[in-house]
Parts: structure tokens; sequence; C-alpha cells
């Protein structure tokens, strides 16, 4: 692997907030968006000591239960015997580090045993029993194995697991109790190497640190643990051509590895070669490598897309100061090449993970436990970006999109049990800005991504808020940028007391008279404001911060002009509600107003979502042929756009062939219905409310030919 799918930068918009992007998934139903082949790739090395084990295995139907604490070769031992079997049965693998990896993986194993994708669908929206129509079909099925890998929360099973009679059912987990599997599971102790098999892995990672008798010995110092036998033969591989030098220590042997480690325990053995792994890649120049891994082991033990990586956000935390893509790029395929991480793409997304046991050492190392707020907020903000990045979306970003949102859940779990101590730090980081933490305009970051996260959930307690109420002009002084923007948008979010509420208008208000109106925080600042309120209901609140943006043109013309377009296309939601259709336009058409072409690349799919909005408006006013061609027009922009399964583009052909009925031309209209419920079966199935409604609209039109034949008859 050479290069992956990082980001320089991500580039929102002021009008897309993160709720908004979650919203639009809809039925999030199609096939592939997770893999259910084995990963072979993960082994690097012949598998050794364990052929007594697999020839068992092979004999061997029903549920098995290959038990053992993490880094003994659970995994290893399900993908040897997965290799083994591809060629006589069916093989598929499913990952139950999170429930969400589970049920998603169990669903592609329905669709590839033979389940009608219609009744997948339906079963993974609770409108029958999904492990009940999985099970049909594979009771019908001939032979198989399905590995179940990293069980160690054993109740996420429990409507899953049953004993087949004709397939294996292989199960990895730390869990060894028999009580906990049932009676007619089979529980399978997965035992470290020998001396003899772990000093064979050893020489065959690194065959120049030493001869194999030394070998066996370092792997029995190491506790024949497999995970440990990998670490420390990576690390022997990346030292043995460094140049001796006065005051570098790295080990090259198999003999200067033990004399280094030999003062701890081995399970601080383990810890200690993952750390001189990171102390040699630190002195080859991947200084990244340290915290990067920090990171992801937050992260972990989801599939973390690579785009996610965004350097850009990365170097506005102190960790990463100045870090470029091409740092992150290194650093990460480094990482991988001393097995710290796993380069693991899925359906074509470039992702990467790391073995449980990495990553529970990793997160509760030091250095993790010191900053892991600060590494917390990071994760939160690069998983709002890259929601963001997506844009408006596509059906081939959804895959993206739930790996992406699986990560918004996780980095909230971490967050919301410290967001008392996180403001806490924020506090003290506004007041005396020591050296470790954030910077100002980090603060003002965080605190604003706090509002976003939590203010609108309702979940921001006027205890924490009056906190920050605090922090006022005495403490900051009246012009500090981040008493002005940070404390003054976590204040602006709406609470559930009113004096709470209150107290913080106040403060808004106050803040607000403080900036320069064309500041671009005094714009983001409205722009947030009016987003809560229309949120809380208060319309025409919102509606007066939208046009005191639109009133002032900002010093920051980019940014500037989206939020101003953002603030027509809100505004013109607002005049719709109320059915002002005539000043609703003028805002729609005073967003086309800029040049089209900037619209596309910072709004993806904006231009074409204003233009179908304008065009419904000309079909209520009765421009019906004006119509019609304004979303032949829209439809043929989106398919060659944004391709013909976007969303935008369904919706387009919907209204072209609907508009076309009305004006009675129903020839052309069954055409396009058929067409439309073609697309709609293929991409979204049958049973999605798009291909529902385009189904029956094209019954109405073949009912109505019908009707007419007759009367000429």
């Amino acid at each position: 692997m050479t290069d992956f799918e990082l980001s320089g930068s991500f580039e929102g918009g002021a009008a897309q907030n993160i709720y908004g992007s979650m919203s639009q998934l809809g039925d999030v139903s199609g096939p592939g968006w997770v893999s259910v082949t084995p990963p072979f790739a993960r082994v690097e090395h012949a598998v050794r000591g364990r052929d007594k084990m697999l020839d068992q295995l092979e004999k061997f139907t029903g549920l098995v239960v290959l038990s053992g604490a993490g880094g003994f070769g659970k995994t290893t031992v399900a993908l040897a015997l997965a290799a083994r079997m591809k060629s006589v049965r069916k093989v598929w693998w499913v990952d139950a580090t999170t429930s969400d990896n589970l049920v998603a993986g169990m669903r592609e194993v329905a669709l590839s045993a033979g389940a009608p994708r219609d009744d997948v669908s339906a079963a993974w929206r609770g409108e029958m029993s999904a492990p009940d129509l999985l099970w049909r079909k594979l009771d019908q099925s001939p032979p198989w194995l399905l590995v179940i890998d990293n069980a160690d929360e054993p109740s996420l099973l429990k409507d899953w697991i049953r004993v087949p009679e004709r397939g294996l059912l292989l199960v990895t987990s730390r869990e060894s109790r028999n009580s906990v599997w049932g009676r007619r599971a089979r529980v399978v102790p997965v035992p470290v190497l020998s001396q003899m098999d772990g000093g064979a892995v050893l020489h065959e990672l690194a065959p120049e640190g030493g001869t194999r008798a030394e070998a066996e010995t370092l792997a029995a110092q190491l506790g024949g643990l497999p995970l440990a036998l990998l670490a420390a033969g990576n690390l022997l591989k990346l030292t043995r051509d460094t140049p001796e030098l006065p005051g570098v220590d790295e080990p090259k042997t198999f003999v200067d590895l033990m004399d280094q480690i030999a003062a701890v325990t081995v399970d601080e053995q383990v810890a200690r070669t993952w750390e001189l792994s990171l102390d040699a890649l630190e002195r080859r120049g991947f200084a990244v490598a340290r915290p990067l891994l920090r990171l992801l082991s937050f992260m972990a033990p989801q599939l973390v897309p690579t785009m996610m990586l965004d350097a850009a956000i990365m170097s506005r935390f102190e960790m990463f100061s100045e870090v470029t893509p091409q740092d992150v790029a290194q650093a990460l395929r480094e990482l991988i090449g001393v097995g710290l991480v796993t380069h693991e793409p899925v359906q074509n997304i470039d992702c990467v993970t790391m073995h449980p046991l990495v990553g529970d050492a990793t997160r509760h190392h030091v250095d993790a436990v010191q900053d892991v707020l600060v590494f917390s907020m990071l994760y939160l903000e690069l998983v709002r970006a890259g929601i963001i990045s997506l844009g408006v979306l596509a059906l081939t970003h959804l895959p993206r999109m739930v790996l992406l949102l699986r990560h918004s859940n996780q980095a909230l779990d971490i967050i919301g049990p410290n967001i008392q101590e996180i403001l806490d730090i924020l506090v003290s980081a506004v007041r005396s800005n020591p050296t470790g933490i954030v910077d100002g305009e980090q603060v003002a970051d965080s605190l604003r991504l706090l509002s976003q996260y939590f203010g609108e959930l309702g979940q921001l307690l006027d205890g924490l808020s009056d906190r920050l109420f605090l922090l006022d002009s005495e403490t900051l002084g009246p012009e500090d940028p981040v008493y002005l923007s940070g404390s003054g948008e976590l204040l602006l979010a709406p609470g559930a007391a009113q004096d709470g509420e209150v107290r913080r208008r106040g403060s808004y208000e106050k803040k607000l008279a403080r900036l320069d109106a064309e500041e671009p925080v005094t714009q983001r600042t409205r722009f947030n404001r009016a987003f809560h309120l229309k949120k809380l209901g208060r319309v025409a609140e919102a509606e007066t911060e939208y046009r005191a943006i639109l009133a002032t043109q900002g010093d920051d013309v980019s940014e500037s002009a989206d939020l101003q377009s953002s603030a027509h296309l809100s505004l013109a939601y607002i005049l719709l509600e109320r059915g002002d259709r005539t000043g609703a336009e003028a805002e729609l058409r005073a967003v086309l107003a800029e040049d089209t072409s900037v619209l596309d690349a910072r709004f993806p799919g904006r231009v074409q979502h204003v233009e179908h909005v304008l065009a419904c408006l000309a079909w209520l006013r009765g421009d019906t042929a004006e119509a019609e061609a304004d979303f032949r027009r829209i439809f043929a922009d989106c398919s060659a756009k944004l391709g013909p399964e976007h969303t935008h583009t369904q919706r387009a052909h919907h209204f072209m062939a609907y508009v076309t009925w009305q004006r009675g031309d129903l020839t052309t209209a069954e055409t396009e219905f058929r067409r439309l419920v073609a697309d709609c079966r293929r991409v979204l199935g049958e049973r999605n409310p798009r291909t529902v409604a385009a189904s029956k609209g094209l019954a109405a039109v073949v009912e109505e030919r019908r009707a007419a034949s007759s009367s000429d008859l």
C-alpha cells in the first residue's frame, strides 16, 4: 500500500449542520456497505503451532467458540480455518466489536445466503425478525462457515446465535465460560505458542536477528503471546539496517531486545515493544506516528476511513502542530509497516484498524490518558468535518456516511461522561491558556463544536452554561476574541430553563454589540443563533438574524458569500412555510445570482436543489410547460454532474414524469415512470418509499391510458 484517501482540508459550509446531513440519510438499506469476506491479508506470516487444532475444527459442525485473552491468536486461527475451507464451502466473516458492525455484517450474510433483498430490507427495518430470516436461509444452504470475530461482549450476540445442523458457526471471544455460550456450544481454548513455534515465528519475521535458539529464548520471555511476537519481529525488521550511533540504543537482535525488556512483566513487555517501535519511528523522522496511534486508539475498534484523518484539522491541535497530509500518510504507512495498524479497505473505502489489545493498551497509556479530553475533542471534530465534507448525499456516499455515523456515536460516548471536565478545561484554557492546552482559537472552535452537538440536543445543562457565563468581560477583557466568539456561541445555544435562556440571550446581545458587524465571527454567530431559533420554532427571531446577515458584507469575501447564500436559502424556507411564494422565489433566485460554478464546488447539489424548488413554484402557479421544461433540464444536469443514482437526480426524474402526466402526455409519462421505477428498484429496493411512490404513479398512468383506450372504443 502506498497511498491513502487522506484529506488535506474539509470545506463544509455555514449552512451544513451535522444534523442536517444526518437527516438526509433516509432508508440506508443498500447492499454492500460492510465486507463479509475474511481479511486474509491480516496474517503476514506462516501460521505455526495450530495444525492439530485446525484439523479438529475442520471436522466440526454446530457452534464452536475459540476463547482466549487478547493477543493469543484467536483471529489468526479463525483465518487459517477459513483459508482451508474456502474452496469447499461458502465462508463469511463478521466483525462483532460493536453492535452496529455485527448487525450490518449479518445483513450482508443474509443477502449472500440468498435472502430476497426486499425481505432483508424489511427485516432490518424491524418489520420482521432479522435473525429468523437469516437462519431460515442458512438452514437451507449447503455446508458453510460463518466466523463471528471479536465477540467479547456475548450479550450482543444473544439474538443471533443458534446451533446449526449443517454449517459451522465459529465465534472468537475472550469469554470462555460454558454457562455463557450454552451447553450445546463447544468452547475451544486457544493457547499461547510453544517456545519452539514462537521462535519460528520470530525467526521468520526477523531472520537476521540471531540464531533460532535465541529466537526461542525471546519467545519464551514474551510468554509465547502471538501479538507480542509479531510486534517484536516487526521492530527488529525495522531496526536491522540502522547504523550504530552514539546515544542511539535500538535493539537489532533477539538478545538486544531481551536485554531491553527483561526488567518488566510479560504484559508490560508487550506494551514496551510497541513503544520501542514508536521510538524507532520517531528517530527516523516520523514524529507524528506516536500521537497518530494514540488518536486511532480512541477510534478503535471501529474501522477508520482514512479520509477522516484531515491534517488541516489535526494541525490545530498542539500534538499535531503544523502537520501536513504527507506527514500523516507517511506516519500511517510506517505504523502499518511495524504491525501496530492494519490497512483494511472495505468496499473501495480506504480504512485502517488495529488489534483490540493494541487499542486498549494505547488508549490507557499515560500520554493518552493525560490528553484524553483533547484527543476526544479532536476525534469529534474529525467526525463532524468528515460528515459535512460529504455534502448533499449521493447514494455512492452512503457507505462512508454509515462508517462516519458509527464514529459520531462512539465519539459522543467518550465525550458525554466527560462533558463537565471538558468545560472545566476549556474554562481554564480561556483564563490562563497554559502550555499543553489548546490555544485561544481552538478553545473557540471547541465551544462552537460543543454547542452544535449538545446545544441543539438540549443536553447543555444550565449549571454548565452558568460556568461559562462567569467568563465575562471582567475576566477576559471586553475585546477578547475567545470571549466574544467561543463562549458567546456556546451561551447562545437555547437551553431548557427559561432563566438560563434569558441569561444566555443577554450575554449574546452584549457580545454582539461589541463585535464588528463585518467580522466573520459576527456572521457565523448570527447564523448559528438563527439555526437554533428556527429549530425551536422561534421563526420571527430566526428571520431577523438571517436578514441581518444579508444586510452586511463580511470582511472575508469567500466566507461571507457562503453565509449569505445559506442565509438566502434558509430565509426562502421560512417564507415558503409562511405561504409567501413570491418572497421565497426572490430569495432562491438570489442564491443563483452567485457564480453557479463556485456554488457547485462549495456546496455540491445546491444549484440543482434551488432550481428544483423554483420549478415546483412555477408548477404551483400554473406554469406547467415551464415547470416541465425546468424539470427536464434539472434532470439532465443532475444526471451529468451528480450521477443517475443521486437523490436529486431521482427526485427530478419523478417530478418530470409527474408533470408530463398532468399535462396529458400519457405515453411519455408512462415511459418516464417505467424508467424511474426500474432505477429506484435497482438502487433503493422494492419497499423504499420513493420506489413505492414511483410505482403508484406508474399504475395510475397505466390505468388512465387503459380507461382512455376503452372510452375511444
